[in-house]
């Protein structure tokens, strides 16, 4: 447990100007906020304050500290409460709550100092800066265990800085959640400003939390070696979507990935990736085409991805990419400039493996970076695998790159054949040939020269898998044979028909 002396700490750092703070005691007898007799004007609890602070005008920073029992509930016991900061350390599991069906309104930061406390109760949280997790952090804003509950909704306006620890601060929430109305609203980056890795947690630390219903998080992107979790009992049957929404840095990296707290073999939990800005009410503004990219070793994910604006990359050679990480969602938005999935590893090569393909509004792109084996004679590229079928309709981009900082043009050299469905390399493997809808393409290297002779990019839908490659275009004396030859059987057929 950390001394009183780091929460003023944490408080002094992240006080606003001009504010007054104000520290509340709490122990076994005190667990009433809007009491008076717990109150004091300063960090050693030695002046009493002699009232209960301002709750409502968003003017006071408050500074809860001392020693709370576990599992007891702090209330302020008002149904809005509008505070300027707030810094919680009282120990093991004690949660900082309102009357049900309230709201505790935070226009600053909120820091939590010490080891396991945070929010609960059925109340609405907004907080309109960062949050820190600043030390040992298994600080939650609700959990999915029965005996804790849910809080109803969470607003983040800004960055929510991890701690050091591994045992990860969680969220759950109990308010109906669609993917344009989130449940969790993160307007900024789950961060960190140490090395250790780590993972926000949907649902809860304890193997006995059920995540009863879906739900929506949206944040604005990961970075260091942060990622996200969802954890909940075997009886759980509620799927937690991640929504990406980065859409202030063009490409935000992260050495984390995804899991699970209490190390289930794949959490229930799909990604969306949909770089946008959007209004107060969500509504998207603008699509941008701002990417996120995951370099952990753990992608355990298992309900797909769902591509609608920007570029995500996931780890291909991460510990468990050959188990079915559901389906691929090639959706890109009307407006969106690109809908990208690839692979985020340093290293070409790889597969990821989902189970089906499918196609639908604007289609979207798939990453295939090329480079060559150690020995520099032989191509080696990314690779997905379905072990179902390609459906829908709509244009899938094999976007070509990389090609390890050299002559783009000496790495497609290698795609030149005469038949792409008996030389090309397959790229995408699955069970059966695509549906007839959907139209595989590439985009800047459509066409090129080598060596004096024009190639055009070629594909071949074949019943395992996709196939690309570069075939010789046609010389003008042969394009004139082949039309001389087309209108000679039409000719044929005319007559063969009076």
């Amino acid at each position: 447990m950390k001394k009183l002396s780091a929460v003023l700490l944490s408080a002094s750092l992240f006080a606003v100007a001009n504010a007054d703070t104000f520290y509340y005691n709490s122990s076994s007898e005190s667990v009433d906020l809007s009491i008076a007799d717990n109150w004091y004007s300063d960090a050693d609890f030695s002046t009493p304050l002699g009232y209960v602070p301002n709750f409502s005008d968003g003017t006071s920073d408050i500074v809860i500290g001392g020693n709370a029992p576990n599992w007891t509930d702090l209330s302020f016991n008002a149904e809005s409460v509008n505070l300027n900061s707030l810094t919680v350390g009282t120990g093991y599991f004690a949660n900082v709550t309102t009357v049900s069906g309230g709201s505790i309104n935070v226009a600053g930061d909120v820091t939590f100092s010490t080891y396991a406390t945070g929010f609960a109760g059925d109340i609405d949280i907004s907080i309109g800066g960062n949050v820190y997790f600043a030390t040992s952090s298994s600080n939650s804003f609700g959990d999915a265990r029965a005996d804790r509950g849910g809080i109803n909704s969470l607003v983040i306006g800004g960055d929510v800085y991890m701690g050091t620890s591994t045992t990860y601060p969680s969220v759950y929430t109990l308010a109906e959640s669609s993917l344009m109305n989130p449940s969790v609203l993160i307007k900024g980056r789950v961060t960190s400003n140490y090395a250790s890795y780590n993972i926000l947690n949907y649902g809860s630390i304890w193997d006995s939390g059920r995540i009863s219903s879906d739900a929506y998080v949206w944040v604005n992107g990961f970075s260091q070696n942060t990622g996200f979790g969802a954890s909940g009992s075997t009886s759980s049957t509620g799927i937690v979507y991640l929504v990406m929404t980065n859409n202030v840095r063009d490409e935000v990296a992260s050495g984390g990935g995804f899991g699970s707290a209490n190390n289930a073999v794949l959490s229930n939990l799909g990604l969306v990736m949909m770089s946008a800005t959007y209004a107060d009410d969500n509504s998207i503004i603008e699509y941008k085409n701002y990417s996120q990219s995951f370099g952990g070793n753990y992608m355990l994910f298992e309900h797909g991805v769902t591509m609608i604006s920007g570029g995500l990359f996931l780890n291909y050679a991460a510990t468990n990419t050959s188990a079915t990480h559901g389906n691929l969602k090639l959706a890109k938005a009307a407006g969106a400039q690109a809908a990208t999935f690839g692979n985020s590893n340093s290293t070409i090569g790889g597969n990821f493996v989902f189970t089906d393909l499918e196609v639908s509004d604007g289609g979207g792109a798939i990453r295939v970076r090329l480079g060559m084996d150690d020995s520099g004679t032989n191509l080696v590229f990314d690779t997905l695998t379905f072990t179902g079928k390609a459906t829908g309709s709509g244009v899938v981009v094999i976007s070509l790159g990389n090609f390890e900082g050299g002559d783009p043009y000496d790495y497609l050299s290698y795609l030149i054949t005469d038949d792409v469905a008996a030389n090309g390399k397959k790229v995408i493997s699955w069970s059966e040939a695509a549906e007839s809808g959907i139209n595989f393409t590439t985009d800047l290297y459509k066409t090129f020269e080598y060596e004096g002779v024009q190639y055009v990019f070629d594909t071949y839908n074949g019943a395992d898998g996709l196939y690309i490659g570069y075939v010789q275009v046609p010389e003008p004396a042969e394009i004139a044979a082949i039309f001389s030859a087309l209108a000679l059987a039409a000719a044929a057929y005319r007559r063969k028909k009076r």
